[in-house]
């Protein structure tokens, strides 16, 4: 008996699953198109200077879609948004123009910029990545004052600046405390001398 059951169970298992089989699947499978983006070359790599620069990138220069004009703000949304590598955590979103105009107020260093562009209708995203790199105009170095032998301002620098190589340029300054205007002095080894009268 329990052999007659085991085949019992087995053909009724067979039928099911040709039931199954024979189901007519009616669903939607009316397939489109998505929207293809293409990056052209551009520069991805972008050196700025603090409070001077101001970063300007145009999607417009490097991004061509298959569907839909660039323009249409009704159908694409445009994110930049630029964090530094040591502390990702932070983001700041510097704009939502298709037009990047940035000034540049970030702190000198090297910060990753994301574009993200997002197309409304097919929900598809695309990513670019820029590395942005912020300096100063402005030397570092070692600045030393102090009065030379007769009480007037001595003022001594030091400044390290790279010009291809390894260049080091070393400049030094005199003082006199005196009258209005001053002469510049060009000095041995670099150095230059400040006189005020």
């Amino acid at each position: 008996m329990n052999m007659m059951k085991q085949i019992l169970y087995i053909l009724l298992g067979i039928m099911l699953l040709s039931i199954v089989s024979c189901y007519d699947d009616e669903g939607n499978y009316d397939y489109h198109d998505i929207n293809e983006v293409t990056f052209g070359e551009i520069n991805t790599m972008y050196n700025v200077l603090l409070n001077i620069d101001t970063l300007k990138i145009d999607v417009g220069d490097f991004v061509e879609m298959s569907q839909g004009d660039l323009t249409d703000t009704d159908r694409f949304e445009y994110l930049w948004v630029i964090f530094s590598p040591s502390d990702s955590h932070v983001k700041d979103t510097i704009s939502t123009d298709r037009v990047l105009s940035y000034p540049v107020t970030l702190a000198p260093g090297t910060y990753n910029l994301y574009l993200k562009i997002r197309d409304r209708v097919t929900e598809v995203q695309w990513k670019k990545q820029f590395t942005v790199t912020v300096g100063t105009p402005y030397s570092r170095g070692i600045l030393l004052m102090g009065e030379d032998a007769n009480g007037n301002a001595d003022a001594a620098g030091d400044r390290r600046q790279r010009c291809g190589g390894h260049e080091k340029h070393r400049y030094r300054a005199d003082f006199q405390a005196g009258g209005a205007g001053c002469d510049w002095q060009a000095g041995g080894g670099g150095k230059r001398r400040r006189r005020y009268r």
